[in-house]
């Protein structure tokens, strides 16, 4: 699947400013608004407002409200621009040349009512799904929580847990990055086609990958010293653009999966 990798990048050229503009908004959406409580109460210490809440419940309940506003934020600011974002990379692959306002073109009232069904599906199996990877380590760190704030308990015993712990969390961690997988083609199916529902899109998606869930998984570990040279060297932003435009080549292209 090298080919695919060179395609994408091909695809990259002279689009470094749209992928830095489309990861910046992306990134802000998402901080913005699900730190718009902690933000608020940050807000609230620094211009000196403590005067606005008589009373500590009072402080409780705007702290609550700003976190509602902002997870209804969330939905509506981030739904409409993930898919948006998908079309972009996706038209990309088709040899277009979108330009920076196909990012908005899901803030149509006709089509955000769809957008925001898409990515509340998504959200939700995905969350499932991760809550049922990870709920034996969930079940042992509490087990191991209670061992260490007993004191009660031998050494051994708890370093034995620790282990178990990191070992299942392991094992969930790679079954929630194989089952992800299966939603490669999720998105690119969404915007392809307005008359495929999330739900059938997902069925379409699962029986397109699961025969090649294998070569799916290899291929995004493949992006891993990529995304370690963030670390050091190459920007984030490009990684994740290089990365993003990788994965709708494959969709787009999908006789690689065969």
């Amino acid at each position: 699947m090298g080919k695919l990798k060179i395609i994408a990048k091909s695809h990259m050229l002279s689009k470094t400013a749209p992928i830095f503009i489309t990861f910046t908004l992306c990134l802000s959406v998402l901080f913005f608004s699900g730190d718009l409580s902690l933000l608020a109460g940050y807000a609230v210490d620094a211009f000196g407002l403590d005067g606005l809440f008589s009373q500590p419940l009072y402080r409780r309940i705007f702290i609550i409200a700003c976190s509602a506003v902002g997870a209804a934020l969330m939905i509506l600011l981030c739904a409409p621009l993930r898919l948006g974002r998908e079309r972009w990379f996706m038209m990309n692959a088709r040899g277009e040349d979108p330009k920076l306002g196909e990012l908005f073109y899901y803030f149509d009232r006709r089509r955000f009512p769809r957008s925001v069904r898409a990515w509340l599906f998504a959200l939700t199996v995905r969350s499932a799904s991760a809550l049922l990877f990870f709920f034996p380590v969930i079940c042992l760190s509490g087990v191991l929580y209670y061992c260490l704030s007993s004191q009660n308990a031998a050494f051994p015993t708890v370093v034995c847990l620790a282990v178990a712990d990191i070992a299942l969390f392991a094992v969930g961690a790679a079954f929630l990055f194989a089952y992800n997988g299966e939603f490669l083609m999720y998105y690119p199916i969404i915007v392809s086609s307005d008359k495929i529902g999330p739900v059938q899109a997902y069925s379409y998606s699962r029986k397109m990958t699961s025969p090649a869930l294998s070569r799916v998984c290899r291929f995004r570990l493949s992006f891993a010293p990529w995304w370690l040279l963030c670390l050091l060297v190459a920007p984030t932003f490009y990684v994740w653009g290089y990365y993003k435009q990788s994965l709708a080549e494959l969709a787009y292209r999908n006789e690689y999966l065969r």
